[in-house]
């Protein structure tokens, strides 16, 4: 039974190219969010490392000069990274809203080709609210980046301060 016999007004053509952006943008977001959780499991794995070795330095009791730097330079390190992970995370959920609006948004459409309840104007917001979102998680993903310079300079200046061998440009 042909589709225009069940609903005879569905365009089927006009349905399918209005479900095509958000799901285009749906993928987008989902190459985003891969790479994202991907970029949050090794902040947050990284955090872990540097607060096991600031646990196992501090245990040893009486800390060298060396240590000492060690331990503030982690303890550093640490607050730029919890800084990233809450960037990322921001980003994350970001894009998880534009999902669930791109997601609704296709819905919301099927349902007026289907019913004729002219709702292309909460379609077309929803649409909006998902590209700003996504919009959005691209900022918070740009300001994580730049943050994450800070963390390698950072890892940097402290291999050059304990290190007789390696020179420091002071």
């Amino acid at each position: 039974m042909p589709l225009e016999n069940i609903v005879p007004h569905v365009d089927a053509a006009q349905t399918i190219t209005t479900a095509v952006a958000p799901a285009i943008l749906v993928s987008a977001a989902g190459l985003m969010l891969l790479g994202l959780q991907n970029k949050f499991s090794n902040i947050t794995s990284r955090i872990r490392s540097l607060d096991r070795m600031i646990v196992e330095l501090e245990e040893t009791g009486t800390l060298t000069d060396i240590q000492v730097l060690r331990v503030a330079n982690a303890e550093a390190q640490v607050d730029v990274l919890l800084l990233r992970a809450k960037l990322v995370r921001d980003a994350v959920f970001l894009l998880y809203v534009a999902v669930v609006c791109l997601i609704t948004s296709t819905l919301v459409a099927a349902l007026d080709e289907l019913t004729r309840a002219s709702l292309g104007a909460v379609t077309f917001a929803l649409f909006v609210a998902a590209v700003v979102a996504m919009f959005a998680s691209a900022v918070q993903s740009i300001r994580e980046v730049l943050r994450s310079f800070k963390v390698i300079q950072a890892e940097v200046a402290m291999a050059r301060d304990i290190s007789p061998l390696r020179e420091n440009p002071k």
